[in-house]
């Protein structure tokens, strides 16, 4: 792919690019890297978060050139000092990469993708209790961003019905949606990984987080350094509390949320070769 921007490019840099539905733990991927890998310039959702570029991939259909311009121009701070700095290697974490990733790997081919996969029921749980900027949940009532749904695809089973499901359900399609997504772009690529959730991080053992960060670096890490920082997260969180009602799923909810993904089993969603939205 050609080169259509004089902003820095990290194409002969190592890159790593943490990218899942959201609510998996991937911020904590930069704290990793940073208290591990000086020479790693490690960065969650970094401002502006690609959240326009994402919707205008889908909506517009922008091209990969268009998209690498527009990226590159975005990161351009942060490539800027990889270019002058002692940094070596580039992580970023951030599920607005999703829609973009068939560009970003056709123009950095040698970056590695890590895909982080929830549990249904225990994503939707955790994206319903996650108010932000404590004033709206994910594809809630007052969630302001016109975020990425099933009306952006003509062939998507609740295309034209997006309105008339609930936030459970909106948010089962978005787990099921993003997931595929990714997998369609990545999953082929020779740098790709997709690792649980739920084994990074609920398991007690060390071992998937250190296969993560070995994938994404190339360096080796100690087990007991994990385990410490693992039980640093872990402590940290129940130090925090819940300081709000936990809003819990009931049996039809979860019914509804396998209902939804079972139905969007075969719908497509490869980001770079989509139908126009209608």
């Amino acid at each position: 792919m050609s080169q259509s921007t004089d902003q820095p490019s990290l194409q002969n840099t190592p890159m790593s690019l943490v990218v899942s539905t959201g609510r998996t733990g991937t911020q904590f991927f930069a704290y990793m890297l940073d208290e591990l890998v000086p020479d790693c310039l490690a960065v969650h959702e970094p401002n502006p978060d690609g959240f326009i570029l994402a919707t205008q991939r889908i909506r517009e259909a922008f091209g990969d050139d268009e998209v690498i311009t527009r990226f590159n121009k975005m990161r351009a701070p942060l490539f800027g000092e990889l270019v002058a700095g002692s940094k070596t290697l580039y992580m970023e974490s951030n599920n607005n990469l999703v829609p973009l990733l068939s560009a970003l790997l056709s123009h950095y081919p040698h970056a590695r993708v890590l895909h982080v996969v929830r549990e249904p029921i225990s994503y939707v749980a955790s994206a319903l209790n996650n108010v932000q900027n404590s004033t709206y949940t994910l594809h809630g009532d007052t969630d302001l961003r016109k975020r990425i749904c099933a009306d952006d695809f003509a062939h998507d089973p609740y295309h034209g019905h997006w309105q008339s499901l609930t936030q459970v359900e909106k948010l089962a399609w978005h787990w099921q949606a993003y997931n595929k997504m990714i997998r369609e772009q990545a999953a082929g690529h020779p740098h790709y990984l997709s690792l649980s959730f739920e084994r990074l991080f609920a398991s007690g053992d060390p071992k998937p987080m250190q296969a993560a960060l070995e994938f994404m670096t190339g360096r080796e890490f100690s087990l007991d350094k994990l385990s410490t920082l693992l039980l640093n997260k872990q402590n940290h969180r129940e130090r925090a509390g819940q300081p709000r009602q936990i809003r819990r799923l009931t049996e039809h909810e979860q019914d509804a949320i396998y209902a939804v993904i079972e139905r969007c089993k075969d719908a497509h969603y490869l980001a770079g070769n989509l139908p126009r939205p209608v």
